[in-house]
């Protein structure tokens, strides 16, 4: 009989020895930032609050994802640009007023896709 289990037991024991190496990959792709004033992404109002951004991928075409705790706010496309930001803490930049241009944190920016969006400020707002 202890022959029949053991397939299960292999199983198991390989997944969890899969898991620790998917986990760090995963946990890269996402952030907190706290909102101090309703900003847009993608159309959608964002009120000030804390948030987790998390995204799919790298590059041009990645999946960005900003959610308050299970519930995803908006979800938009993006770049991901892996560059060393001046800031110490998460800073927004913004175009024209309160819609969201990019988010970047200690090594990485989430640019959003603008569409036909032409105009661009260079203000930027440092988020504790």
């Amino acid at each position: 009989m202890s022959h029949g289990m053991k397939p299960k037991h292999t199983l198991l024991l390989s997944f969890m020895l899969m898991m620790p190496s998917v986990l760090p990959a995963a946990s890269r792709n996402r952030a907190e930032v706290t909102l101090e004033q309703t900003v847009i992404v993608n159309g959608t109002q964002i009120p000030p609050g804390s948030y987790r951004v998390q995204w799919e991928g790298t590059g041009s075409s990645v999946r960005v994802s900003i959610m308050k705790g299970k519930e995803t706010i908006v979800t938009a496309s993006a770049t991901v640009i892996q560059e060393k930001s001046p800031y110490r803490d998460a800073a927004i930049r913004f175009t024209n007023g309160n819609i969201v241009q990019d988010i970047e944190w200690g090594n990485q920016t989430v640019r959003f896709d603008q569409g036909d969006a032409s105009s661009s400020s260079s203000a930027s707002s440092t988020i504790k």
